[in-house]
């Protein structure tokens, strides 16, 4: 298989969804256990790897990972990896990842916002 990662950009593609999945939790770098007991609580531990294991491979049809598992999933991994799987067998251009701002960014941008609808005037004390 060839070298699916280029460096800087994150893997250039991805075989299906299942290998998406399982990029997400490796980068991550939690145990597929602790994953699987968010997806399944209440379920015995090793029942819920179990399952979770079944979920995520494509050669089992018994057991397969609903909205709310997909959604828990990729809460508590690196989702990148499946956005970018997404994007890429839909045809949209991979998004960057947001990043914090500062919390002077934030002010800068409400005050540009205030400006760019007229506002100002109303706030010409506080800007």
């Amino acid at each position: 298989m060839a070298e699916k990662q280029q460096e800087n950009q994150g893997y250039l593609f991805y075989d299906d969804q299942y290998d998406a999945l399982n990029r997400c939790i490796i980068s991550s770098g939690k145990p597929q256990k602790e994953i699987a007991c968010i997806v399944y609580p209440g379920m015995p531990v090793e029942n819920a790897k179990s399952r979770f294991s079944r979920a995520l491979s494509p050669e089992n049809h018994d057991c397969k990972l609903s909205i709310d598992g997909l959604i828990a999933v990729l809460d508590n991994t690196e989702p990148e990896h499946f956005v970018h799987f997404l994007c890429d067998r839909y045809g949209y251009m991979r998004p960057p990842r947001k990043r914090d701002l500062t919390d002077a960014e934030q002010l800068q941008m409400l005050r540009d916002r205030i400006k760019s609808r007229g506002l100002d005037v109303l706030f010409k004390d506080v800007l």
